[in-house]
């Protein structure tokens, strides 16, 4: 039915074209026919007016008639395309305010699909908070009911905390698949950073530590201000038995931010490791400082085992 009404005001244009043609045609041939027969009538047309009344009454009426049949005949033709000229001006109108009408109808499907997608991308982003709730709260089962519910990876962090999720869990081949998809993202350099840091922390945990410190590399080329990846490479300078190495790396990270309380107390642990009591207890008391907390793994922590009275004696236990 919508179709059918769209068609009409071609065909009644067309009509209209039509019935304007013929009149106009036949207009010039009537207009044709009697100057043709007004001239043959009287001879030249100055007889018309110098002898009109010695004229026969019957041919002055004749010519009278042609005269004015002439006359009707040309305010036809001037009708005729006149009217052609504004049926063709209001068809032009319509066609335009169709064009308009259908690009209005466009805007409006393309606003109603874009105002659809955002409201889908909405509740996305509202199970990907809890998403991230639940993860660093360590509740891993109710952050993976969450993400289970993220049927497209709308987001480069819906790969990502696939990629966390089964880091937590020890699937490190699936891990590493994950943090490899969130990384064909069109990312910002601190993003990259974020993907290239838990890779690195993959490959620490399954003991690559060449390729964990290369990402850790590029981690920190991206973000040289990312100082959880200099924690984690002095921890494999630790493991590997070179803690002058690990020390300097983490004094280049309090150089950057000296408000992190895990860089003081890693570094209090690695001179503790080296049986350097007086630094161990400067660096625990500044972490300690920082955030509380420290406290308990300052008592629990293997690293400080030999140095436990230094960490009582500044717990005042």
């Amino acid at each position: 039915m919508v179709e059918q009404q769209k068609q009409r005001p071609r065909r009644s244009m067309g009509i209209m074209k039509t019935i304007f043609w013929f009149l106009l045609v036949a207009a010039l041939i009537v207009v044709a026919v009697l100057i043709t027969r007004f001239i043959l009538s009287i001879g030249l047309l100055s007889s018309l007016v110098l002898t009109l009344p010695a004229q026969n009454p019957v041919d002055l009426t004749l010519r009278a008639m042609n005269i004015i049949l002439i006359f009707f005949s040309i305010v036809i033709v001037f009708l005729a395309f006149f009217g052609y000229k504004e049926a063709t001006e209001r068809q032009d109108l319509r066609e335009n305010l169709k064009k308009q009408g259908e690009r209005v109808e466009e805007q409006t499907k393309n606003l109603g699909r874009e105002s659809k997608d955002r409201a889908k991308e909405d509740r996305y982003m509202s199970k990907l908070n809890l998403v991230r709730i639940f993860f660093y709260l360590g509740i891993y089962d109710k952050a993976a009911y969450f993400l289970d519910e993220i049927k497209e990876s709308f987001s480069w962090e819906v790969p990502l905390f696939r990629g966390l999720l089964r880091l937590a869990s020890g699937d490190y081949s699936d891990a590493l698949r994950f943090l490899e998809e969130a990384s064909y993202f069109d990312l910002e350099p601190k993003e990259k950073a974020r993907i290239y840091f838990f890779k690195g922390k993959v490959y620490m945990r399954i003991g690559d530590y060449p390729r964990a410190n290369s990402n850790y590399d590029k981690c920190l080329e991206l973000a040289p201000d990312y100082l959880d990846a200099y924690v984690n490479k002095a921890y494999i300078q630790k493991r590997q038995d070179h803690l002058d190495n690990a020390i300097e790396l983490l004094n280049q990270a309090i150089k950057i931010s000296d408000k992190d309380a895990q860089c003081y107390f890693n570094r209090a642990c690695y001179h503790s490791l080296k049986g350097d009591k007086d630094k161990t207890e400067r660096d625990l008391k500044r972490a300690v400082e920082l955030n509380r907390e420290w406290v308990y793994h300052a008592l629990i922590d293997d690293d400080l085992t030999q140095n436990r009275d230094v960490v009582k004696k500044m717990l005042n236990i």
